[in-house]
């Protein structure tokens, strides 16, 4: 048992080093992908293989969106139509509802008669919709979810699993009761873009500082001397 991190990218949209960021969950032998930005599939070969664990997305059982950005959710339709077509199974797809309004359509193939709404989402994927009033369960994991303050519809989490509680903030401008929430979190990866976030970050009581660590960090940011620790793609982390 337990919660165990593994990040497949760690990196903002416009980086020329590192995937976009994204990482896997798991617990008990259950997967949980959280965000899908294009190449996924590579992204969880890279870091399997440099973290030693076997997986692929027949070991995702499900995948949580935070948002309908290009770095979030570029790799969705591919592995949607991946789940039914070679897999013949629908993976489930976690979101908030404003988040899933705002998900791009997924190309289908379906008879005139169908009832389903063409370039639906449901066609590919079975859809849960996540919910800021209540924690949502997805088999060993608990989901909660937190509107950010972003322009675009996003949201921030806390998924517990194994008696442990990892917190993520997705993409945000500051906001420091955002930080507050995430430090009940075990651990929380917070945004990195910005030096204002880090400094944020610093500036936390040390209980909850130590629980800090950056992801989506600029091509910029040296992860080696950062005074908030990186995370780093293709490790393998207990929460």
């Amino acid at each position: 048992m337990g919660l165990h991190l593994l990040p497949l990218g760690v990196a903002d949209a416009t980086s020329a080093v590192h995937f976009s960021s994204a990482f896997a969950l798991e617990c008990d032998g259950r997967w949980l992908l959280v965000e899908c930005p294009h190449p996924i599939r590579l992204m969880m070969s890279s870091a399997s293989k440099a973290a030693r664990v076997g997986l692929d997305v027949e070991r995702i059982e499900g995948v949580l969106v935070t948002s309908a950005g290009q770095a979030k959710a570029s790799g969705l339709i591919a592995l949607g139509q991946h789940g039914r077509q070679v897999l013949g199974r629908n993976t489930a797809l976690l979101a908030h509802p404003d988040v899933l309004a705002t998900l791009p359509a997924a190309p289908t193939e379906l008879p005139p008669a169908s009832t389903t709404t063409p370039n639906s989402l449901h066609h590919f994927f079975d859809v849960r919709s996540l919910a800021t009033s209540h924690t949502v369960q997805f088999g060993p994991f608990e989901v909660e979810c937190r509107r950010t303050l972003a322009d675009t519809p996003a949201t921030a989490v806390r998924v517990s699993a194994g008696n442990r509680t990892l917190g993520y903030s997705s993409d945000t401008p500051l906001d420091e009761e955002l930080l507050q929430w995430l430090g009940a979190s075990d651990v929380f990866l917070f945004d990195g873009a910005t030096a204002a976030h880090v400094d944020a970050i610093q500036r936390l009581e040390p209980s909850l500082r130590a629980r800090a660590q950056l992801i989506h960090y600029p091509d910029s940011h040296d992860a080696e001397r950062s005074l908030v620790p990186c995370v780093r793609a293709g490790r393998w982390y207990r929460v």
